[in-house]
């Protein structure tokens, strides 16, 4: 298989998969086998609406980072052509998917995996037909590729509303709590350690789909003082939170001593800690939350 690679030069790649049907045919029946969406709040003033991810499949792979897309930026080095030929997703899960490509007459099903927060071409599949034979092809074989993508940061959650927002009170530090909920806290017996708002919050969350991150103020009076979860990045297993906070600057605004954000669950990859830090807006740490186990 090395001496047909080394012949075919600066051919396209395309021709190494007819060149494998030949050398290797092995059926596919033997073998296995989504830009970070950034939410806003769309009211005029900074309130904050919490609503619950688009559970559609399309939905997690464009917030995943898309395995189409992914598939499109390779295609020259697997021997496809963006402009002609039809790309399309199959299936996508937690941790793999399949994109389907139809090039010149035949269909291959390109297989993904998650590395992290971005998706890696693991195999080619050349399906087989009256006038194909099948082919497994993996993408080490192409030396162009690059199986292993560098770290990025990915922006699950953002809301410029409190971009405004300022602590003028320099004499008044307030008291403030961060946590993250993978289940009901009245299921878990933590109502206690979890502020009202949120486990109220909580009950309208599907955890198998789901989970919370919240911020609280506390010893504050209601007039005017405010807490925001304003940015959520992830940047492989680690997660950084934005944290803004206000004093009081105008008479008669009520208080916001909660917040909360709902993300996908499957940003979640236990095979590492998990480890989630809230930070203020100059990039200070408030907090560190480190996440075990499933």
């Amino acid at each position: 298989m090395k001496r047909i690679i080394r012949k075919l030069g600066n051919q396209r790649y395309k021709k190494l998969l007819a060149a494998v049907a030949g050398a290797a045919v092995i059926s596919s029946a033997m073998m296995p086998g989504l830009p970070a969406a950034q939410a806003k709040s769309s009211a005029d003033t900074p309130r904050q609406e919490h609503k619950s991810e688009d559970r559609r499949d399309d939905a997690r792979a464009i917030r995943l980072g898309d395995p189409v897309r992914k598939v499109k930026e390779n295609a020259a080095t697997f021997g496809f052509n963006v402009s002609r030929d039809q790309f399309s997703l199959l299936s996508i899960s937690r941790d793999s998917a399949t994109v389907q490509v139809r090039s010149s007459g035949r269909t291959y099903k390109v297989d993904l995996k998650r590395g992290g927060h971005d998706w890696i071409i693991t195999t080619i599949r050349g399906i087989g037909d009256s006038n194909h034979a099948a082919t497994y092809v993996p993408a080490s074989m192409f030396p162009d590729y690059t199986l292993s993508p560098a770290a990025s940061q990915l922006i699950l959650y953002q809301n410029t509303n409190f971009d405004n927002w300022q602590w003028l009170d320099s004499t008044y530090t307030p008291g403030t709590a961060f946590g993250v909920l993978l289940v009901n806290p009245r299921l878990a017996g933590t109502t206690a350690e979890v502020p009202a708002a949120v486990t109220a919050q909580a009950d309208s969350v599907d955890f198998n789909r789901q989970f919370l991150l919240y911020g609280s103020l506390r010893g504050v009076s209601g007039d005017g003082y405010g807490i925001a979860l304003s940015k959520v990045v992830q940047t492989g297993n680690d997660f950084t939170v934005t944290v803004r906070t206000k004093s009081p600057q105008s008479a008669g605004t009520a208080s916001q001593t909660d917040s909360w954000v709902l993300l996908d669950r499957s940003f979640l990859n236990f095979s590492d800690p998990v480890v989630i830090t809230f930070v203020n807006p100059a990039g200070a740490v408030l907090s560190t939350l480190t996440l075990t186990g499933r």
